[in-house]
């Protein structure tokens, strides 16, 4: 099985998108996920694995995403 580190330098990242979720749950990996799906700093590409495929949507997300996680 890849490991989702691995999928991300794939350019994608799998999970299942969840309809809600408490605040104090959000470091479970498919509630942050699913939080990011519905703000819209990732999007749908399909399925892999069985998994939904997420992407980052475009390249300004993708420069907001960067520099959230640098600084």
């Amino acid at each position: 099985m890849v490991s989702r580190h691995t999928k991300t330098k794939q350019g994608f990242i799998t999970g299942n998108l969840k309809t809600g979720f408490p605040a104090e749950s959000i470091t479970d990996p498919d509630n942050f996920i699913s939080l990011l799906f519905y703000f819209g700093m990732l999007t749908i590409s399909g399925l892999h694995e069985g998994e939904t495929k997420l992407i980052i949507p475009n390249q300004v997300v993708r420069g907001q995403l960067f520099n959230y996680v640098h600084q």
